[in-house]
């Protein structure tokens, strides 16, 4: 080995081309050699003739390591910007999602045991360590996991498993006053006597009943009694829809129906006044009666829906042409109206407070007026029903108003995310509905893009004019500038899911929000706050009229934007698109460095999704009276039945036919659509080369077993069609199958020619069958399989 170099031999060839300096173990760097002599100091760089191989291994070695070190500067950039506190709930949700769509039911103790053996594992590896991210993500996901099995535990809704007519009494614990005059009111049968069913034992406590038009209302706290019709709640409409019966099951509520007369009041002494919740239910029941006798018909529905969060009074036309307008959200009472509620008192307050100097100069008033708007924040969660959009705008809006009572900035991603820690844990169902989904992502779009603004204004220091030039400038940029981007931002940040759930995206909804917003925040919103305030004291009937007024100009703009083509349908998003694109949605929103960019590809993932998606041949609906033929003879949507099961079919049209959403059958009622040969014994369609039957009475089973490809019986028939061979039986799906796994949708890969057997078609799979659900029952769907 040769001896060490000097500090002049090192000056002297280090601008060699090809030198290469390797240290010695345990030896220091160069610029420490540089700075100390020559005889203090041994060099522990050894010079070694170069080689070619050795400089073309040096510089790969160079190029290898340098993304890796740039991409390691961003991770500890995002570190020190608090970005693992920003992905925590999505990591919690993830494990709430994961519970939700598990095959079975996991055993009590197998996630609760993951997750306490992560938290071990990652307290002793310690917070510097690379491996304690990995063991505090899966701690969030198996805690999710575990937070919805415990939901799922305490829920636990008895749900009725069979059809039942007979006698109903219960208690009101909600009304709805429907625009049609029609009702639809939630009882509580938990009495010995409310509900009485023959060979059940589980029966529902809470049930959800309509009433014909022309009858009594009755309010919140009453028992009413009347025959009726009650069956489970409806499962999805095909098989990816929206299961409402999952979340009526975790209301409470185990059977739905309608009264087959009129129902009346009973009297019913000695019963207390009931809990909490009933009380709070008749207060809001009892302003939106006195807004309804206030103003009647529709106007009065969108009062309702403002204040105490009733939409039921909203006509289905209105309904819809907020939709179409991007102008929906204004009915769901989230962080727009609780701000503004908030906002519109703070003033007010600190108004109030300046009209008395020796208070307002000695006293902080700020943190006063501070503490009054949060006291009716909580009074407005409970007054408009505490949905979930209202909850995450509370907790979001109690976060700012407790930071300004101890003098701290609150609005910040952190803030978003502990809301939504905070909604998940009290109901971790919520991550799967749309209210959920479409308010977090609209209030994270907006926090992240406001924080980037604000950071670029800090940076460039730009100084404020004054005058009028400055009141135009600040009014055109940061008023209507800030409204158009707010809109067109939420717009953004909510139309994936607005697509996924309700097929559909507003693309004029920036127009609709910069005409309507102004007339929202200014006039609408300060009315009903007054409106509310003045109610005590009989004053409302000004202040309700002009809101009504202010609330019909936002319809009219509502209802031009509507008629403005194209109409946003865009048809059944596919679950993996979904996925793909709220994974973008996150990246772009919670990363704080250049690693935004990774969002990219995921959009591009979820385009690609979309243009390969594929539509069902048939689709069936879960009682089997209803079957939907896609693209036959003019390419729309054929129905079995046009004029039945309306809310199912609009679905069914919005995700595969949106340019026939709007399309009403002119056909008689009863009648088939073109396309369908029926007869007394049922009704067939040829779809692609097979023949599809749907009967109607079992005295054609015989000879329709052997004509059909595919047979759907809507009652029960055990061993259908068993006396042929295997190979010649058709694809049965009876009410049994469809009890039991929901709706149906079918997919034919290739036509059928001629000669080619049915069982050759199904076993090489060109015949392919979704199902609604899975093989084995969870809580929701165990009444399924009983």
């Amino acid at each position: 080995m040769k001896r060490p170099m000097s500090k002049l031999e090192i000056q002297q060839d280090v601008g060699a081309v090809n030198a290469e300096w390797l240290p010695v173990s345990g030896g220091i760097k160069l610029d420490e050699v540089e700075n100390t002599s020559p005889i203090e100091a041994p060099s522990p760089y050894v010079y070694q003739q170069p080689t070619v191989a050795r400089g073309v291994k040096f510089r790969l070695g160079l190029f290898a390591t340098r993304p890796l070190a740039i991409l390691q500067r961003a991770l500890i950039a995002e570190r020190e910007a608090g970005a693992g506190f920003l992905w925590s709930p999505v990591l919690f949700g993830l494990g709430c999602l994961i519970y939700f769509n598990l095959p079975r039911e996991p055993l009590t103790w197998a996630f609760p045991l993951l997750a306490l053996v992560s938290a071990i594992i990652a307290w002793r590896v310690g917070r510097g360590h690379w491996t304690w991210g990995i063991f505090v993500a899966i701690l969030l996901i198996t805690a999710g996991v575990s937070a919805g099995q415990l939901r799922t535990r305490l829920v636990d809704t008895k749900m009725l498993s069979k059809n039942y007519v007979g006698s109903v009494l219960g208690q009101i614990i909600e009304a709805e006053y429907r625009a049609n005059g029609s009702f639809r009111y939630t009882l509580d049968v938990s009495r010995k006597d409310g509900l009485k069913i023959r060979g059940v034992t589980r029966l529902p406590e809470r049930i959800r009943l309509s009433a014909r038009k022309g009858g009594k209302a009755f309010q919140v706290g009453q028992f009413i009694k009347g025959r009726a019709r009650l069956g489970p709640p409806p499962g999805p409409s095909f098989p990816g829809a929206f299961d409402f019966a999952f979340l009526t099951w975790f209301k409470g509520i185990g059977a739905s129906g309608f009264f087959l007369n009129r129902p009346i009041a009973v009297n019913i002494t000695e019963l207390d006044e009931g809990t909490w919740a009933l009380k709070i239910a008749r207060v809001r029941s009892g302003v939106a009666r006195i807004i309804r006798q206030t103003l009647p018909g529709q106007s009065g529905g969108l009062a309702a829906a403002l204040i105490v969060g009733d939409r039921s009074g909203i006509s289905k036309d209105t309904a819809e042409v907020l939709r179409r307008s991007g102008l929906a959200h204004i009915l769901a009472i989230s962080g727009l109206h609780m701000a503004l509620v908030s906002v519109t008192l703070i003033y007010f307050m600190r108004g109030l407070f300046a009209c008395f100097p020796s208070i307002a100069l000695h006293y902080p008033v700020r943190k006063w007026a501070s503490a009054v708007a949060l006291f009716a924040a909580a009074a407005y969660l409970l007054l408009s029903g505490a949905s979930v959009s209202t909850q995450r705008a509370f907790i979001m809006i109690s976060i700012m108003l407790l930071a300004v009572l101890v003098d701290r900035r609150a609005l910040t991603m952190r803030n978003v995310a502990l809301a939504a820690f905070v909604v998940l844990l009290l109901a971790p169902e919520a991550v799967l509905t749309p209210g959920f989904q479409m308010s977090f992502a609209a209030v994270a779009g907006l926090v992240a893009t406001y924080e980037f603004i604000s950071k670029r204004r800090r940076n460039n220091n730009q100084v404020q004019s004054n005058g009028l030039l400055g009141f135009v400038k600040r009014f055109v940029l940061r008023d209507m500038g800030g409204l158009a981007l707010t809109s067109l931002v939420a717009g953004v940040a909510t139309g994936l899911f607005a697509a996924f759930h309700f097929y559909r995206i507003a693309p004029f909804g920036l127009i609709a929000n910069l005409i309507a917003m102004p007339l929202v925040s200014f006039a609408v919103m300060p009315l009903a706050l007054v409106s509310v305030l003045a109610m005590p004291f009989g004053l409302e009937t000004f202040s309700l009229e002009l809101m009504a007024f202010a609330m019909a100009k936002v319809v009219d703009v509502a209802r031009w934007v509507s008629t403005l083509e194209p109409h946003g349908n865009t048809g059944f998003i596919p679950v993996w698109a979904f996925g793909s694109g709220t994974v973008s949605l996150l990246l772009a929103t919670l990363m704080r460095s250049w690693l935004k960019v990774l969002s990219i590809p995921f959009v591009i993932v979820f385009g690609l999704i979309v243009m390969g998606r594929t539509t069902p041949e048939i689709l069936i609906l879960e009682n089997g009276k209803q079957i939907g033929v896609v693209d036959v003879a003019d390419g729309r949507l054929q129905l079995l039945r046009p004029n039945a099961y309306k809310f199912s079919t609009k679905i069914w049209r919005g995700a595969y036919d949106p340019s026939h959403l709007d399309y009403v059958s002119s056909v008689k009622r009863g009648r088939a659509d073109e396309g369908y040969a029926c007869d007394q014994w049922g009704c067939a369609v040829m779809v692609k080369g097979y023949f599809l039957v749907q009967l109607s009475s079992t005295a054609g089973l015989v000879e329709d077993c052997r004509l059909a490809d595919i047979l759907i019986i809507p009652f029960f028939t055990p061993n259908a069609c068993h006396f042929l061979p295997e190979n010649e039986r058709p694809m049965v799906i009876d009410r049994a199958k469809l009890t039991r796994y929901g709706a149906h949708a079918i997919y034919i890969n290739t036509p059928r020619t001629v000669g080619k057997s049915r069982r050759a078609a199904l076993a090489k799979g060109e015949i392919i069958v979704e199902q609604a659900h899975g093989e084995n029952p969870r809580p929701w769907t165990a009444q399924k399989f009983k």
